[in-house]
């Protein structure tokens, strides 16, 4: 029955809690319950001061104590004060309530992490009918806690400082190991990082000595294309290259044909005959593409041309993308 799902017709969401608590916990008539795994500081004492009545159900546990998740030191002084603080196995859940006006369920605990540091959200619950829903999840568990005696609190007090050591040296070692594994992987993603790279050098002088090659056996142009800049009225835009009257960039003249170059670069071709034919070869450029220039200094660029003018020119090349 009380696995299923609750919907709260009422509740306000907190990111901290404590304000909460304290208010509602002045206002209260009633004997106030607080269930929370964790205790430290004066958390829990601030909430049920002068309320004798009030219980707390806590974790009594000297693995919490070690770590310090918890304090031996504020349980002893509400024990010693006279108050009821039980110890619940297995308790995660943190709740704050009353018996009829408010219950405040959430991640905090009555902790200086909780309010201080931790990421926590909390709601606090006051519609009637969800008030009832909570006690009625809440009190069977109740009715498996164990009261805590000053005689085993003074034990555990006795306890705590050999077995908060031994913590120490556990949580050294597992830091210490942490760190190695930590190391060794930053260790290995940077080998690979540096492997990475030279591969890509690797390839992009590989581009570069193939681009230059091209560079180097392409076929000079016979002809020279003029024209003048044309900026126009919008700064904003690119530099135009405007070609003189009856140029155009669309077609090439490249000169003669060698006697030993491939057939697919001829624009003529004997078939039949094993001679190649000597003739003008004449390059197309297709319009609006963007084509790869070098000057002599060996810098690259790129220009986008159009059939009479060059529209755009462009300095940055990524020569792991040709």
């Amino acid at each position: 029955m009380f696995g299923s799902p609750r919907r709260y017709e009422c509740m306000q969401i907190r990111t901290d809690i404590a304000p909460q608590w304290r208010s509602n916990c002045r206002k209260s008539k009633t004997p106030l319950i607080i269930l929370s795994p964790y205790i430290t500081g004066d958390k829990a004492f601030s909430l049920v001061k002068g309320r004798l009545d009030s219980r707390i159900y806590t974790l009594f546990d000297a693995r919490v104590f070690a770590s310090g998740s918890s304090e031996i030191e504020s349980i002893a002084k509400l024990v010693q004060e006279g108050y009821q603080v039980f110890h619940l196995r297995n308790l995660h859940a943190k709740v704050v309530m009353d018996g009829d006006s408010f219950a405040t369920l959430g991640s905090q605990n009555l902790t200086n992490r909780g309010s201080k540091l931790n990421r926590e959200l909390s709601g606090c619950i006051l519609g009637e009918k969800d008030l009832e829903t909570v006690r009625a999840l809440v009190e069977p568990w109740l009715s498996e806690a164990k009261k805590l005696s000053p005689e085993m609190v003074e034990d555990m007090i006795k306890a705590v400082p050999d077995l908060r050591k031994a913590y120490r040296d556990f949580s050294d070692a597992c830091d210490h190991r942490q760190h190695e594994i930590e190391a060794n992987e930053r260790e290995r993603q940077l080998k690979a990082q540096q492997k990475a790279e030279a591969k890509r050098q690797s390839a992009l002088r590989k581009i570069g000595i193939r681009v230059r090659n091209s560079v180097e056996n392409a076929p000079r142009s016979a002809t020279v294309k003029y024209g003048k800049v044309w900026q126009g009225h919008d700064i904003n835009l690119s530099p135009t290259l405007k070609i003189n009257k009856g140029g155009g960039l669309d077609q090439w003249d490249l000169g003669d044909t060698l006697a030993n170059v491939e057939p697919k670069d001829l624009l003529f071709y004997q078939e039949g005959t094993e001679l190649f034919v000597c003739q003008k070869r004449i390059k197309d450029v297709l319009p609006g593409r963007r084509y790869l220039c070098v000057l002599p200094t060996g810098v690259f660029g790129w220009a986008r041309v159009a059939k009479t003018r060059i529209t755009k020119i462009g300095r940055a090349v990524n020569l792991g993308k040709l």
